[in-house]
């Protein structure tokens, strides 16, 4: 799969599940689930596009120093936009169950 393509899908899924979930169409666990299930796809593609790194440098180039290309830098700010986003479905979620 393209990294473009990873991107735009990762980024559209949580998008979907943050509106439906806000306009009623997901219950709170089904959100934060589906939400969980994208950031750990996204997540695993990511280290897959790092094959080769140790864990240590794949992922301090995940989350804190993404040097390359302008497509590494993209990716970076998808994935923390995605996460952003993930993490605010699922302390939405989790608040409004208890």
């Amino acid at each position: 799969m393209s990294w473009k393509l990873a991107n735009i899908l990762a980024a559209t899924g949580l998008a979907i599940v943050f509106l439906a979930f806000e306009l009623g169409g997901l219950s709170p666990a089904n959100a934060f689930f589906w939400s969980a299930a994208v950031l750990t796809f996204y997540t695993a593609y990511q280290f897959l596009r790092r094959d080769g790194m140790y864990l240590g440098d794949a992922l301090s180039s995940i989350f804190v120093r993404p040097t390359g290309s302008s497509a590494r830098m993209r990716g970076y700010i998808t994935y923390m936009g995605c996460a952003v986003l993930g993490v605010f479905v699922a302390i939405q979620a989790i608040t409004t169950t208890i």
